[in-house]
């Protein structure tokens, strides 16, 4: 994956207009899907402007997995930007590889 922000191909996004998730791999340009707008600490659909799908095989991407509290994981790339939480602190954003697990926490959509 070229730059940040990469998730894999299979990871299920909501779009706007359909009754279940789809995965990422099939969004179209133009389509909307949910995302937490983190400059109005809001939920809200953005248009999809650009998408690429790459070789998740690739050596040059590090891939990783956090896992939740609730069991769950997610898997993104090490650059990911992700926002958290921490008791007593307010949120910040951090890249995916920097999250403090027991001491930070993020926000689920589900």
């Amino acid at each position: 994956c070229i730059g940040p922000d990469c998730l894999p191909e299979n990871s299920l996004v909501q779009v706007e207009g359909r009754s279940r998730p789809q995965e990422l791999g099939s969004i179209l340009v133009g389509e909307r899907v949910l995302c937490i707008d983190s400059l109005n600490s809001d939920v809200c659909y953005v248009q999809v402007i650009h998408h690429e799908v790459h070789d998740q095989a690739s050596d040059t991407i590090k891939w990783m997995s956090l896992t939740l509290s609730d069991g769950s994981s997610i898997k993104m790339t090490a650059d990911h930007p992700m926002r958290v939480y921490s008791r007593g602190s307010p949120h910040c954003v951090k890249l995916a590889a920097n999250v403090e697990p027991q001491r930070e926490s993020l926000m689920c959509l589900r």
